[in-house]
């Protein structure tokens, strides 16, 4: 993260020799004229760090102190004083102070504090970070693999991991993108720093413009204080653009400029902001057919592109898909505090041959689900979803068959023996695949006018497709003659 520092110094001489002590450490200095401080207007500003001086130390009182504290991003405050005096230092301490230094030390023993300060926050907010973003809980050792495709790949996964070159992750929804760019973090050299993962599609624009780069005070209705950007947070780390190809084309541009220059804007500030940043994107999106469409733009393409990892869909390593129900068959088992269950040849067997079109999140959804609901310790078919087992036929993305009554017939007596809300959970299921394939069959892939015939969003639809394990390309290329 970057750290931020604000000087608030009385003394000009006092005020040089710290700009000059802390300028090589890789901080963001500013500097707030003393004539002009307050502890309110503190409040709307970003700070790590506040190192506070006044000539007579008895002029900084302890309401101000505690203002400060209650600062949004929780500064530590250093206070410098120009002679030592137990009563003051007393008092600044107890009014919440982290440190009272002794100006008149020498240069070498004031640097020497102030980076045990700074290597003390920075310390706190990596962990703060990654209790919130589970960071740890990501290995290269969790993609062990007894597929052929799968260990060449992780082959050349090993290679790049201490390379700082940005790294544009390709695979279908669900293999594990976002996973696997925390694992290469956690084992690479910037290991120490932040990992941020932002959506790219979560957001609107101008939120999306202000999550990754921050903004001032006042830079757009609803501003009412200053915010980091993800950029800054991930300083000395990495960050993921997850979701890429739906950055609008604006924001293409600002990134672009980020790669090539390494400095960040506040949106409504002038002060452009070194980040030292490792960039990863990941897309499930066809980026080069993206670009044809004008929605991507190539030179980004090319500079993302440097290094392109394309994860291996589930189907392709099917020999990896028994070793991963026990590992999660386990862990399932124990967070539940179910016995050990274990899964039949037979069930085995179903769980191997289907094509599992939402890759390893399905998977483990799906294990989730039979560790759950599974009354014996033995899994057989019977307990698997019908789509996996057979038992009831789902069509897939390239079935347009009509369902026979008989098949209507079978399907009810099935969803009678499951509780009301699974049932009818499977039969809207059942319905949007059907639905959405006939529109998307219709329209030959095109998710623009789909959308509009079926009184939907794009974006609805693509997540639905997602969802379904639906494929546009497919469509065009079934009616493509």
């Amino acid at each position: 993260m970057l750290i931020r520092v604000t000087l608030i110094i009385e003394d000009v001489t006092v005020s040089k020799r710290l700009q000059a002590i802390l300028t090589p450490m890789d901080v963001l200095l500013s500097s707030i004229p003393i004539d002009s401080f307050s502890a309110d207007m503190m409040t709307r500003e970003n700070t790590d760090l506040i190192i506070i001086h006044r000539t007579l130390s008895a002029k900084i009182h302890n309401d101000d102190i505690t203002v400060l504290r209650k600062h949004h991003d929780q500064p530590e405050i250093l206070v410098v004083v120009n002679s030592e005096d137990a009563h003051v230092r007393a008092r600044l301490i107890g009014a919440g102070v982290f440190a009272v230094l002794n100006g008149n030390l020498p240069d070498k023993e004031l640097e020497r504090t102030l980076r045990m300060i700074l290597a003390r926050r920075v310390e706190s907010l990596r962990h703060s970070l990654e209790a919130r973003r589970l960071v740890g809980q990501n290995r290269l050792s969790d993609f062990v693999s007894s597929s052929p495709v799968m260990n060449t790949f992780m082959g050349i996964v090993k290679r790049i991991v201490d390379t700082d070159a940005t790294l544009l992750l390709l695979g279908e929804t669900g293999v594990g993108k976002e996973h696997l760019a925390r694992a290469i973090h956690r084992e690479s050299r910037r290991s120490r720093g932040a990992f941020i993962a932002v959506n790219c599609g979560a957001l609107p624009e101008t939120l999306l413009e202000s999550e990754l780069f921050g903004h001032e005070e006042g830079a757009f209705t609803g501003a009412t204080k200053s915010m980091r950007g993800q950029f800054e947070m991930a300083h000395r780390g990495t960050i993921l653009l997850d979701e890429i190809a739906e950055m609008p084309l604006a924001l293409q541009v600002k990134l672009l400029h980020v790669l090539e220059q390494r400095q960040i804007r506040r949106l409504g500030a002038e002060q452009m902001i070194p980040v030292d940043v490792r960039i990863m994107a990941a897309t499930n999106r066809n980026l080069a057919e993206e670009i044809r469409e004008k929605r991507f733009r190539m030179d980004l393409y090319y500079r993302l592109s440097a290094l392109t990892l394309n994860i291996p869909p589930l189907r392709e390593r099917r020999e990896d898909i028994p070793e991963l129900i026990d590992n999660y068959l386990a862990f399932f088992c124990a967070t539940t505090g179910k016995p050990g269950l274990v899964l039949a040849p037979s069930a085995l067997d179903a769980m191997i041959q289907y094509d599992w079109p939402g890759n390893v999140r399905e998977l483990i959804n799906v294990v989730e689900r039979i560790t759950i609901l599974s009354t014996n310790t033995l899994i057989n078919p019977d307990d698997l979803p019908s789509e996996i087992s057979g038992r009831t036929r789902v069509p897939a993305a390239r079935d347009t068959d009509d369902r026979s009554g008989v098949q209507a017939t079978m399907l009810s007596k099935d969803l009678a023996d499951l509780p009301f809300l699974e049932a009818r959970s499977r039969i809207v299921t059942r319905f949007e695949q059907d639905y959405l394939n006939a529109t998307l069959t219709k329209y030959e892939g095109r998710i623009g006018q789909a959308a509009r015939s079926a009184g939907i969003s794009s974006r609805t639809l693509f997540e639905k497709m997602k969802q379904l394990g639906l494929r546009k390309e497919f469509y065009k290329r079934n009616n493509s003659g």
